[in-house]
């Protein structure tokens, strides 16, 4: 295991590959590096398999669920990932809504994915947690005022999941998940 090993055959036109045991964390922890600067990663595992392994989004949807009830706040799966998982995309990152407390939330989440540093956008109740498999935005249901030249709202206040979504353009980014 983690032995790395080229293809040689005219199909694999220079391209290298890699073994690693993803059932050692110290393993896990070097494909979390690599894969942070890798143009693709294929693997061809079963589905599942890779969530099984700790590596899939449904573990973090998991987290979060269990996080927003341990807290008594509805947690929702949001916008661009709920259309690439639709489309059957890549899955690049998770969009997370919550009704109230987005702060603690993602204090809560990034500890449990044991990541140090959250960065807090307080005007926009928005939090963007760096977690090595993807990005992470967790953002508190809220409505917003524009100012009719620019595209960053002018005001911003608590609000309901619906209310949040009747706000959105009426496409992918208005449907959530509850998880």
């Amino acid at each position: 295991s983690g032995i790395e090993f080229e293809l040689s055959d005219d199909n694999n036109r220079n391209k290298k590959s890699i073994c690693i045991d993803l059932k050692s964390e110290n393993w896990k922890n070097i494909f979390f590096q690599l894969i942070k600067t890798a143009d693709v990663v294929i693997q061809n595992f079963r589905p599942g398999v890779m969530d099984r392994l700790g590596i899939g989004y449904a573990k973090i949807l998991k987290i979060a669920g269990a996080i927003g009830k341990d807290m008594d706040i509805k947690t929702y799966v949001v916008g661009g990932y709920i259309r690439d998982a639709i489309l059957n995309r890549e899955l690049k990152d998770i969009d997370i809504m919550v009704e109230d407390m987005v702060f603690d939330f993602s204090n809560k989440l990034a500890n449990k994915l044991k990541v140090k540093k959250i960065i807090k956008f307080e005007k926009f109740h928005t939090v963007k947690i760096p977690f090595k498999e993807c990005e992470i935005e967790v953002a508190n249901a809220r409505a917003e005022t524009y100012n009719n030249k620019s595209r960053k709202p002018d005001t911003v206040s608590f609000s309901t999941i619906e209310n949040d979504l009747k706000r959105r353009d009426f496409t992918i980014n208005s449907i959530a998940f509850e998880v």
